[in-house]
């Protein structure tokens, strides 16, 4: 079973596949890395942004249930993000993601797994031979990420988020 992400906000409880995240953030950072970035922080959990920022954790222990990383203005930008150049841009796709580069699915793998984005807590990584490579999957990933986003600005609470391995 792959990497799971779990969230809990309002009457949402999804989770998401760590695997098909960085697809999807491999994607969307060739469109903007620094909110792919954020993006990335806003839907982990804050013990990734803390510690990225040098801020103590301590205290803090990463396999539990914790809120995520909550910062309204970042929140607006990347909810603003994908729904004007995330999803806009991979709606141009006529092809998967895999043809699109002419290249195998382990190839395509590959690429992401040797992405070195110089920021330790933006890492991608795929852990299996397989993923979804169709765009329109990532279109609806996206959309769901982007209302339990809006779900969180309109409580102003975190996301709850915990990991299933």
């Amino acid at each position: 079973m792959a990497f799971e992400i779990n969230y809990l906000i309002g009457d949402i409880d999804t989770y998401f596949r760590q695997d098909e995240m960085s697809v999807l953030f491999y994607y969307a950072k060739d469109i903007d890395l620094d909110l792919t970035k954020k993006m990335n922080y806003l839907l982990d959990k804050k013990v990734s942004y803390m510690m990225h920022n040098n801020i103590n954790v301590s205290e803090l222990d990463s396999n539990d249930e914790m809120d995520s990383y909550f910062n309204s203005t970042d929140i607006k930008l990347v909810i603003q993000f994908i729904m004007t150049q995330l999803v806009p841009s991979m709606q141009k796709e006529n092809i998967d993601l895999v043809t699109k580069d002419d290249e195998s699915v382990s190839k395509f793998i590959n690429k992401i797994n040797n992405y070195n984005s110089t920021d330790s807590g933006f890492l991608l990584n795929i852990n299996h031979d397989y993923v979804p490579t169709e765009v329109a999957y990532y279109i609806d990933m996206a959309n769901e990420m982007k209302n339990l986003l809006q779900t969180s600005l309109d409580l102003n609470k975190p996301i709850l988020v915990s990991y299933n391995d």
